[in-house]
């Protein structure tokens, strides 16, 4: 029994902080609209609020805002190509 607690104690608390463990949003940015194909990473956020203001910014300092679009992935798996999200959002 005691082992069993300490195996879970272990895990729980001092096993490394893995993305699955914790919600994620990944932040891509589309310079042109048109063609989703070109897109710049600019970062990974524990809040979705977080990942869009910085895509925001990223498109205004670009001067992209116009015609350039974004969005922001969950949970992201990063060793597939493209990346597959739980789900995205703007």
């Amino acid at each position: 029994m005691r082992v069993a607690i300490l195996s879970i104690f272990l895990l729980v608390f001092c096993a490394p902080a893995h993305s699955w463990w914790f919600d994620e949003w990944t932040g891509f940015v589309y310079p042109d609209r048109n063609n989703l194909a070109q897109h710049i990473q600019i970062g990974t956020f524990k809040k979705l609020e977080e990942c869009r203001n910085v895509a925001i910014l990223t498109m205004r300092n670009n001067g992209w805002a116009t015609k350039g679009d974004f969005e922001c992935g969950l949970n992201c798996n990063s060793s597939t190509m493209p990346m597959i999200c739980k789900e995205t959002s703007r």
